[in-house]
C-alpha cells in the first residue's frame, strides 16, 4: 500500500492522538512549541512511498529559516538500519515506535522542558556525532546553543561560547568549509547576541511559519548551562 492523502491524514492523526501535547503543523509533521524552540516529529515519506520514517527533531525560531528545519534529527536505528513504518503495518507498528522514541529522548514525552536539558541534547550530539545526525562541522548546533544563551541572558557563557565557535570555525579547512569569516562573525554578533534582535526574529519566524497561534509550553530558565569547552 502506498501513502495517499487519505491515509496520510489518518497516520498524522494517529500520532497526534498519542502525542497529545503536539499540534499538527503539516501533514505528517507534528510540533510542540517551547518558547523560541520547537520539538517536532516528522513522518518522512520514503521514495518508494510505501513506508514512512519517523524523525524526532528540534527547530530554532531565533535564527531565520525558510522552512522548519530538522535540527539534531534522530531516527530509530536497529543493526545500523534506519527503521521505517510500512503503511500496511501502520496500525500494528506506530504505537511501538512512539514508545521507543520516548525511551530515546525524554524531551519527547515532557511538556515541561528546561533550557539546560535542551542544551544538553546539543552537547551530547556534538560529542557523539556518530549517534546523532549532525554535520561534520557542527556550526548549526553551535549557533542554536549560542542563541539560547543570549535569549536567557547568560552573558559570560555566550561570550565564551562565541569565542570558542570563532576559533573553531576559523580552523576548519577552507577546502571543506567555505565561509567569509569576517562578515560571518559580524553578522552573528548582530543577529544572535542582541536580545532585541532575537525578539524581532522570533516574532517574524512565528508569523512566517504560521506558528503564532500554537500553544507555547515555555522553556524554563536555569542558573547554569552545560558547556562545550571543558
Amino acid at each position: 500500500m502506498k501513502l495517499t492523502t487519505k491515509n496520510k491524514k489518518k497516520i498524522t492523526n494517529d500520532w497526534q492522538h498519542q502525542l497529545v501535547d503536539f499540534t499538527v503543523y503539516r501533514s505528517m509533521h507534528l510540533v510542540r512549541r517551547h518558547g523560541p524552540f520547537l520539538v517536532g516529529v516528522c513522518l518522512d515519506r520514503t521514495s518508494a512511498g510505501d513506508r514512512y520514517i519517523p524523525t524526532f527533531h528540534f527547530h530554532n525560531l531565533l535564527i531565520p529559516s525558510e522552512t522548519v528545519a530538522l535540527s539534531l534529527s534522530q531516527n530509530l536505528i536497529q543493526d545500523g538500519v534506519v527503521q521505517a513504518v510500512y503503511v500496511d503495518n501502520h496500525d500494528a507498528q506506530y504505537q511501538d515506535f512512539i514508545e521507543r522514541f520516548k525511551q530515546l529522548s525524554e524531551l519527547l514525552d515532557s511538556k515541561v522542558i528546561s533550557v539546560d536539558k535542551l542544551i544538553q541534547s546539543y552537547v551530547n550530539a556534538i560529542s557523539n556525532p556518530q549517534k546523532l545526525a549532525i554535520y561534520k562541522y557542527p556550526l548549526g548546533p553551535y549557533l542554536d546553543v549560542l542563541s539560547l544563551a543570549a535569549w536567557f541572558g547568560f552573558d559570560e557563557y555566550k561570550r565564551e561560547l562565541f569565542n570558542m565557535i570563532c576559533n573553531e570555525v576559523e580552523s576548519w579547512p577552507s577546502t571543506e568549509f567555505s565561509l567569509d569569516f569576517t562578515n560571518w562573525e559580524k553578522n552573528i554578533e548582530d543577529l544572535l547576541l542582541d536580545r532585541q534582535c532575537l525578539e524581532i526574529t522570533l516574532k517574524q519566524e512565528l508569523e512566517n511559519h504560521s506558528l503564532d497561534e500554537f500553544h507555547d509550553y515555555g522553556l524554563l530558565p536555569v542558573s547554569d548551562l552545560p558547556v562545550f569547552w571543558e
